[in-house]
């Protein structure tokens, strides 16, 4: 047996294990992100939280349009031929490495065109971490042997460092671009720890190549998928960037108040699809009846989650921003309020359309939501040009959640299209109910800021509880575990 087989076996965790670890780490790095969020919004001018919110999204952007959906490629591929492990990751490398270069000249040109001196050398940096976000390239390596503690520990921790250096450079009085040098600097950590740990679990330093026949047959594998992904992260995250291109500094400032709570919690959703994309796929093939009621379920589900979340947070909006930024973005042309309840229609949405991707991907269908994703990175691009340079920079907000339905309905349709027992139900309605309930009653709630919150808070929570032991979720846990046995 290769090293590298051997190295699987000897490594390999439990995926309850990894469920658990993943699912710690993300809420552990959420909750010191919205630390960062609200102690930077309080303390910065809107234009430099604004000039922070931008390069933070880049990286985010950055390591998106990296992975593509490749990284869960490579683990299936690593799963079917162990022996073909060091291939399989260095022909990622060297893809990624060709991408970075690209990414990172782009950049390089938004630097160059920026008339403020530090924040172009900022923008510079940040390029060059980006020339090295391949070295992410390693990560399925640990998906494959489900060995997720070090590196979950290592972005945990380094989030913890940039919170601890923010509150640092606050105490120096440094200026607005020192705290976006910061977050590049928690990148290269990461990136570089990655590697370390990789390295280690790997048993050998993998290298980029391209110059590999059996690497090309693979890379064409990914294309279709990649570019679907890639334009559905254009269009999520674009909004951050077109405010800052074609509205005042101080409205970037204002659209980062309102975006940066909710960018971590949109990953959530794909986060929690990703155990079912191998069942999905089996029962695409095997049993197209079971198929269609795992959609269903699912879908019920999704729905009920993100309407209780959209819910709590249109009708908190006004308290949760004079939470977390004081008076700052609370009233006036600053006012983040009306982008935070447009992104909380979002949000809804955003909970359905992993499952609809999910199952369309695994139903052989990535033409299909090539053309959707292309369809509405264009519509959102259009009206975005056409109405933010006469609107105030919530239209950008706007334009996102409208664009996410738009996404969500065309998913819908096309998958209703291959699966006619997929139609609206019962029980889906049962499902939203409890958001329906928790809507009317945070309108009732008395109190300060505060008050109203953390009530809203134990209210959205109770909501959630009386979805997951209805009868309905009951159900689709039945299902669920007869599918995984």
């Amino acid at each position: 047996m290769s090293e590298p087989a051997q190295t699987i076996h000897r490594n390999k965790g439990t995926v309850q294990g990894s469920q658990a670890t993943l699912l710690g780490g993300t809420l552990a790095v959420l909750t010191l992100s919205l630390a960062i969020t609200i102690l930077l919004g309080r303390s910065l001018p809107p234009q430099d939280f604004g000039f922070f919110a931008l390069v933070s999204t880049l990286l985010a952007l950055g390591r998106d349009i990296m992975d593509l959906g490749m990284g869960n490629v490579a683990t299936r591929e690593t799963v079917a031929a162990p022996e073909r492990e060091k291939t399989i990751i260095e022909g990622l490398l060297g893809w990624r490495a060709l991408l970075g270069a690209v990414l990172a000249l782009a950049c390089i040109a938004m630097a160059l065109g920026h008339e403020n001196g530090r924040q172009r050398w900022a923008l510079c940096a940040a390029a060059a971490v980006i020339a090295f976000m391949y070295l992410n390239g390693v990560l399925p390596a640990f998906q494959v042997r489900q060995a997720w503690k070090a590196p979950t520990l290592l972005a945990v921790g380094t989030q913890g460092l940039l919170l601890a250096g923010c509150a640092g450079l606050l105490f120096l009085r440094a200026r607005g671009p020192s705290f976006a040098l910061l977050i590049v600097l928690r990148e290269a950590c990461v990136i570089v720890g990655n590697r370390f740990l990789a390295s280690r679990v790997l048993g050998f330093t993998p290298r980029p190549r391209l110059f590999n026949r059996e690497i090309w047959a693979f890379l064409r594998k990914l294309l279709t998928l990649g570019l679907a992904v890639l334009f559905y992260h254009l269009y999520m995250r674009g909004g951050m960037f077109l405010v800052w291109l074609m509205r005042p500094a101080e409205e970037a400032g204002a659209f980062a108040a309102a975006f940066r709570p909710v960018q971590p919690l949109l990953a959530l959703p794909w986060v929690l699809m990703v155990p079912l994309v191998p069942e999905l796929s089996r029962l695409a093939i095997a049993d197209r009846p079971r198929f269609a009621r795992l959609v269903m379920g699912t879908c019920r589900l999704a729905a009920g989650i993100g309407a209780i979340g959209g819910a709590a947070a249109c009708v908190l909006a006004p308290h949760l921003i004079e939470l977390l930024y004081g008076s700052k973005y609370g009233a006036g042309d600053l006012s983040a309020v009306v982008a935070l309840q447009w992104l909380a229609l979002a949000f809804c949405f955003a909970w359905l359309t992993p499952v609809f991707a999910t199952a369309l991907l695994a139903d052989g269908q990535e033409k299909s939501l090539l053309g959707l994703s292309v369809t509405v990175f264009a519509l959102n691009l259009g009206a975005n040009i056409l109405l933010l340079p006469r609107h105030p920079f919530f239209f950008a907000a706007a334009i996102a959640a409208l664009t996410e339905v738009s996404f969500c309905l065309g998913a819908s349709l096309i998958l209703k299209a291959r699966e006619k027992s997929l139609r609206p139900d019962l029980p889906l309605l049962w499902a939203l109910t409890p958001a329906a309930l928790l809507f009317a009653a945070l309108h009732l709630i008395p109190g300060s800021c505060l008050i109203r919150v953390a009530l809203g808070g134990c209210l959205s929570g109770l909501a959630l509880l009386a979805l997951m032991t209805s009868p309905m979720a009951a159900s689709y846990r039945r299902e669920f575990s007869s599918v995984t046995r």
